[in-house]
Protein backbone atom coordinates (compact mmCIF):
# COMPACT_ATOMS: atom_id res chain seq x y z
CA UNK A 1 0.00 0.00 0.00
CA UNK A 2 1.18 3.11 -0.86
CA UNK A 3 0.60 5.26 2.26
CA UNK A 4 2.56 8.35 0.91
CA UNK A 5 0.34 9.01 -1.94
CA UNK A 6 -2.76 7.90 0.07
CA UNK A 7 -1.71 10.89 2.69
CA UNK A 8 -1.45 13.50 0.04
CA UNK A 9 -4.50 12.62 -1.15
CA UNK A 10 -5.98 12.77 1.82
CA UNK A 11 -4.59 16.03 2.67
CA UNK A 12 -6.19 17.31 -0.54
CA UNK A 13 -9.71 15.80 0.28
CA UNK A 14 -9.03 17.84 3.60
CA UNK A 15 -8.13 20.79 1.89
CA UNK A 16 -10.93 20.40 -0.63
CA UNK A 17 -13.29 20.15 2.49
CA UNK A 18 -11.72 23.80 4.34
CA UNK A 19 -12.32 25.41 0.92
CA UNK A 20 -15.74 24.59 0.40
CA UNK A 21 -16.15 25.26 3.95
CA UNK A 22 -14.78 29.01 2.75
CA UNK A 23 -16.61 29.54 -0.30
CA UNK A 24 -19.85 28.40 1.85
CA UNK A 25 -19.21 30.80 4.16
CA UNK A 26 -18.48 33.75 1.87
CA UNK A 27 -21.52 32.73 -0.49
CA UNK A 28 -23.59 33.18 3.02
CA UNK A 29 -22.23 36.98 3.25
CA UNK A 30 -23.05 37.66 -0.26
CA UNK A 31 -26.59 36.21 0.46
CA UNK A 32 -27.08 38.86 3.09
CA UNK A 33 -24.98 41.68 1.30
CA UNK A 34 -27.44 40.84 -1.74
CA UNK A 35 -30.80 41.70 0.28
CA UNK A 36 -29.64 45.04 1.34
CA UNK A 37 -30.57 48.43 -0.17
CA UNK A 38 -27.42 48.73 -1.50
CA UNK A 39 -25.88 46.05 -2.92
CA UNK A 40 -21.94 45.64 -2.49
CA UNK A 41 -19.44 42.71 -2.61
CA UNK A 42 -16.66 44.23 -2.14
CA UNK A 43 -13.67 41.49 -2.66
CA UNK A 44 -16.22 38.34 -1.59
CA UNK A 45 -16.57 37.23 -5.10
CA UNK A 46 -12.72 37.19 -5.84
CA UNK A 47 -11.83 35.66 -2.34
CA UNK A 48 -14.31 33.68 -3.39
CA UNK A 49 -12.69 32.54 -6.76
CA UNK A 50 -9.87 31.96 -5.43
CA UNK A 51 -10.71 29.17 -3.29
CA UNK A 52 -12.30 27.39 -6.30
CA UNK A 53 -9.06 28.51 -7.75
CA UNK A 54 -7.48 26.04 -5.24
CA UNK A 55 -9.42 23.75 -5.31
CA UNK A 56 -9.12 23.26 -8.24
CA UNK A 57 -5.29 22.67 -7.86
CA UNK A 58 -6.41 20.25 -5.37
CA UNK A 59 -8.42 18.24 -7.94
CA UNK A 60 -5.09 18.18 -9.94
CA UNK A 61 -2.83 16.81 -7.71
CA UNK A 62 -5.32 14.09 -6.67
CA UNK A 63 -5.40 13.14 -10.27
CA UNK A 64 -1.75 13.03 -10.50
CA UNK A 65 -1.28 11.37 -7.05
CA UNK A 66 -3.88 8.65 -8.66
CA UNK A 67 -1.53 7.66 -11.13
CA UNK A 68 1.03 6.79 -8.62
CA UNK A 69 -0.96 3.83 -7.74
CA UNK A 70 -1.88 0.56 -8.56
CA UNK A 71 -5.03 -0.39 -10.38
CA UNK A 72 -6.43 -1.64 -7.25
CA UNK A 73 -5.74 1.33 -5.15
CA UNK A 74 -7.19 3.60 -7.46
CA UNK A 75 -10.11 1.53 -7.98
CA UNK A 76 -10.49 2.08 -4.17
CA UNK A 77 -9.50 6.10 -4.05
CA UNK A 78 -12.05 6.25 -7.09
CA UNK A 79 -14.76 4.51 -4.92
CA UNK A 80 -14.14 6.76 -2.29
CA UNK A 81 -14.11 9.79 -4.71
CA UNK A 82 -17.40 8.70 -6.12
CA UNK A 83 -19.19 9.38 -2.88
CA UNK A 84 -20.79 5.75 -3.26
CA UNK A 85 -20.65 2.77 -0.30
CA UNK A 86 -17.62 1.38 0.51
CA UNK A 87 -16.40 -2.08 0.54
CA UNK A 88 -16.68 -3.61 4.18
CA UNK A 89 -12.67 -4.20 4.27
CA UNK A 90 -11.86 -0.26 3.15
CA UNK A 91 -9.16 0.82 4.86
CA UNK A 92 -8.99 3.94 7.23
CA UNK A 93 -7.51 5.92 5.01
CA UNK A 94 -10.36 5.06 2.15
CA UNK A 95 -13.26 5.54 4.88
CA UNK A 96 -11.65 8.87 5.51
CA UNK A 97 -11.59 9.88 1.62
CA UNK A 98 -15.31 8.82 1.55
CA UNK A 99 -15.91 11.06 4.90
CA UNK A 100 -14.35 13.95 3.46
CA UNK A 101 -16.16 13.83 0.02
CA UNK A 102 -19.38 13.83 1.47
CA UNK A 103 -18.56 16.63 4.01
CA UNK A 104 -17.16 18.64 0.79
CA UNK A 105 -20.37 17.50 -1.23
CA UNK A 106 -22.96 18.45 1.26
CA UNK A 107 -20.80 21.76 1.68
CA UNK A 108 -21.60 21.94 -2.26
CA UNK A 109 -24.58 21.43 -2.06
CA UNK A 110 -25.77 23.96 0.12
CA UNK A 111 -23.41 26.55 -1.31
CA UNK A 112 -25.47 26.03 -3.96
CA UNK A 113 -28.61 26.75 -3.08
CA UNK A 114 -27.50 29.82 -1.11
CA UNK A 115 -25.43 30.98 -4.44
CA UNK A 116 -28.70 30.64 -6.04
CA UNK A 117 -30.85 32.68 -3.59
CA UNK A 118 -28.33 35.69 -3.60
CA UNK A 119 -28.33 35.41 -7.44
CA UNK A 120 -32.52 35.56 -7.20
CA UNK A 121 -32.35 38.53 -4.66
CA UNK A 122 -29.81 40.15 -6.70
CA UNK A 123 -31.81 39.96 -10.34
CA UNK A 124 -34.90 41.03 -8.18
CA UNK A 125 -33.11 44.31 -7.23
CA UNK A 126 -31.83 44.24 -11.00
CA UNK A 127 -35.66 44.46 -11.66
CA UNK A 128 -36.67 46.72 -9.06
CA UNK A 129 -34.41 49.43 -10.14
CA UNK A 130 -35.12 48.68 -13.59
CA UNK A 131 -39.00 49.52 -12.89
CA UNK A 132 -38.26 52.59 -11.08
CA UNK A 133 -36.12 53.91 -13.46
CA UNK A 134 -38.55 53.46 -15.72
CA UNK A 135 -40.94 55.43 -13.48
CA UNK A 136 -38.81 58.53 -13.84
CA UNK A 137 -38.48 58.42 -17.36
CA UNK A 138 -42.35 57.96 -18.01
CA UNK A 139 -42.92 61.25 -15.40
CA UNK A 140 -40.37 63.24 -17.23
CA UNK A 141 -42.15 62.53 -20.53
CA UNK A 142 -45.34 63.37 -19.05
CA UNK A 143 -44.07 66.38 -17.56
CA UNK A 144 -42.71 67.42 -21.16
CA UNK A 145 -45.91 66.95 -22.96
Amino acid sequence: MNTEVLDTILVCLEQRTLFMTSIYNLTKQLQVKASQEEILFDNLLDVRQDYMTRIDRCDLLIQVKLQELDAEQQKAVNLALSGRELNQDSSQAIEAMSQYVMQYNALLEQTQKLDAEAIQLVKNRHTDIKNRINEIRHKRVNIKQ
